[in-house]
């Protein structure tokens, strides 16, 4: 794992059972390989992992540790609750926007490439330079027997 259950009991606001701990523990050790494969499988510990990452993981587990059965709605007397971001309910996943950030600091990037434009129903023009001579007839610069 890529992060203590230490540090995400310090950020959750209630005290974990023993149940509930196996499942951080779980939650845990899924968002860290998941990091690792969409971010840098160098990233193999506490120490060569940054703490930008370590952070993203944390915020993951906490979240999934706040609804880990997978509500969508909670509905108690006149209060209701809904979880709407979740795309899996009952797992530890990242949202877009984390993986894309995951993505980023690990230096891959989305592809950058050129493309060649052209405008609908033209044709490319080619302009042929030319050189002045002492008689008057042009020649191209790129002519055989160019005395350029």
């Amino acid at each position: 794992m890529l992060v203590s259950i230490d540090d995400l009991i310090a950020r959750l606001p209630f005290v974990l059972d023993d149940d509930e701990t196996r499942e951080a523990e779980g939650a845990l050790a899924d968002l860290s390989f998941d990091a690792q494969s969409i971010g840098k499988a160098t990233w193999t510990d506490e120490n060569s992992t940054p703490q930008a990452v370590k952070n993203l993981i944390l915020r993951a587990a906490a979240r999934h540790m706040k609804n880990y059965e997978g509500y969508t709605v909670s509905r108690a007397g006149d209060e209701t609750v809904q979880w709407a971001e979740q795309d899996t309910p009952g797992t530890a996943t990242f949202t877009r926007d984390e993986k894309a950030m995951l993505k980023q600091m690990s230096g891959r990037m989305p592809f950058i490439g050129s493309v060649n434009v052209v405008a609908y129903n033209s044709q490319a023009v080619v302009r042929t330079q030319y050189a002045p001579t002492s008689t008057g007839s042009p020649i191209p610069y790129w002519a055989d027997g160019s005395p350029w």
